[in-house]
């Protein structure tokens, strides 16, 4: 899924001419802390702004508004929703602007909205088995794996991978497959050499997911 799928238009941007009172309004609005300014005439983004700043400076003029906007990097429409999810983890913001090759602002992304797509990529919501294999660092392969899975007439509907945290941790894969009974899939897995640590077969929703969901949810502050 790519950023311009997630774009939201709906939420107006600020203007260079908008005065503080006028940001406040519309942060209240949207449910906002923050927005994005642009230029009115050539839609050029200029910037970040955050409650905060404007609640420290009610007294200046409207121009200042945009003198103490944040500079954040910008996101690219054919970026990837994981690019924005870092962006967003990065700068810890809950609007990221949206803007083309000529700087020209086009909207923004909702953490609420890049959470949902995140969690549609992996197909959390689905029913199935979800398998966790830990493979150490050394044997790190996903193209064998995935081809004794299919040969078992199974089908990978969702996959992360969880990077070693020292040179001594191994991967942890974290596989949902379109099947409930994955015995026959775990049990060709383990005879080719691959630790299958856990599973689940009756849950829609496997620990393991729920884990990456609340993490994410956590960093994105919902």
């Amino acid at each position: 899924m790519l950023v311009f799928e997630l774009v939201n238009t709906d939420v107006l941007p600020l203007k260079v001419a908008d005065s503080a009172e006028d940001a406040i309004k519309a942060m209240d609005r949207y449910g906002m802390s923050s927005m994005p300014i642009v230029d009115h005439t050539t839609r050029k983004f200029l910037g970040m702004i955050t409650r905060t700043q404007i609640l420290d400076n009610r007294e200046a003029s409207p121009s200042s508004i945009r003198n103490n906007a944040k500079i954040l990097p910008t996101l690219d429409p054919d970026a990837h929703a994981f690019d924005a999810a870092r962006y967003m983890l990065e700068h810890e913001q809950e609007v990221l602007p949206v803007v083309d090759k000529k700087k020209t602002f086009i909207g923004v992304i909702l953490r609420e909205d890049l959470l949902e797509a995140i969690v549609n990529l992996v197909n959390i919501k689905e029913h199935g088995a979800t398998l966790l294999i830990e493979v150490e660092q050394r044997d790190f392969t996903l193209s064998e794996m995935v081809r004794f899975i299919e040969s078992e007439k199974a089908k990978i509907l969702g996959l992360t991978v969880q990077a070693p945290e020292s040179e001594y941790d191994p991967y942890r894969i974290s596989l949902k497959l379109n099947i409930k009974d994955a015995k026959h899939v775990i049990a060709s897995l383990e005879r080719h050499g691959f630790a299958v640590s856990c599973q689940t077969e009756e849950y829609n929703l496997s620990h393991e997911y729920e884990e990456r969901a609340d993490e994410l949810m956590h960093f994105l502050n919902l």
